[in-house]
């Protein structure tokens, strides 16, 4: 477990949205003994803080779907745009990862390991920035709903580098790896 101030204690359980009172009750502690700690009146022992921090993660864990974790802002491509617009994207906007899309369905994926890949098996390295996105394009990443749990979440991860978040049917975020870390940080 990392150290943990008891200021940033009380920030993390307003995160969590998480009253004090619920605290005192899912923890074990009294109500007041948690005011107390977060107003720093009392020191409270290493064991205290760390059952009021678990309690804290694990109902962020609870309480974590994919359209709280998700980013919501997300950064596609169209099929046939040119394979060096897709890197400038990836460039400007400090990603690993770009969707590929006709009509609003994601149909693939493009990726800087992808690029790569397939750039030193390339043998005509300069045309290689004017081919379509559609001729480099991998599988899609895998989608799943926004009330997906972080299990079924976590479990994706383990294998893909982002997941697309899907509301009727309609793109509406993504979740790569470093989404999840402030559930775990």
């Amino acid at each position: 477990m990392p150290v943990i101030t008891l200021e940033e204690l009380k920030c993390r359980r307003k995160r969590a949205g998480i009253t004090q009172e619920e605290l005192a009750i899912r923890s074990g502690f009294s109500q007041s003994l948690i005011a107390r700690i977060e107003s720093e009146d009392v020191n409270p022992s290493l064991s205290t803080v760390n059952r009021i921090y678990d309690t804290i993660r694990n109902k962020q864990e609870e309480s974590s779907v994919a359209k709280t974790i998700m980013t919501g802002r997300v950064i596609s491509i169209g099929k046939n745009e040119s394979v060096k617009k897709a890197i400038d994207m990836m460039r400007k906007n400090k990603i690993s990862q770009l969707p590929v899309v006709e009509k609003n369905m994601v149909i693939g994926s493009i990726t800087d390991k992808g690029l790569i890949a397939k750039l030193n098996r390339e043998k005509d390295k300069e045309g290689f920035k004017g081919r379509k996105v559609v001729s480099v394009m991998e599988k899609a990443f895998p989608e799943v709903k926004e009330d997906a749990d972080i299990a079924s979440i976590t479990e994706l991860l383990e294998k893909h580098p982002t997941i697309i978040v899907k509301k009727n049917k309609r793109m509406v975020g993504m979740i790569c790896s470093s989404d999840l870390f402030d559930l775990i940080i």
